[in-house]
């Protein structure tokens, strides 16, 4: 998996959660945790980390890091 396709998975991913916490759970302390999630997944997609990558257990493709 390129790239790319690691970023855009983790910004759809992340703006799903936003969405979902927005609409169905609403204002409780639940929703605001799931809100805060969301930012974080969409922040990676965003800034280009993968956390699996970044501790070096990502399985999409082996790769090494310079």
């Amino acid at each position: 998996m390129s790239e790319k396709a690691k970023r855009y998975a983790f910004l759809t991913a992340g703006f799903a959660v936003i969405l979902f916490a927005n609409f169905y759970i609403g204002e409780t302390p639940l929703g605001w945790a799931t809100l805060f999630a969301g930012l974080g997944i969409y922040y990676c997609g965003w800034r280009g980390v993968c956390p699996a990558c970044e501790a070096g257990r990502c399985g999409v493709e082996s790769h090494s890091r310079v």
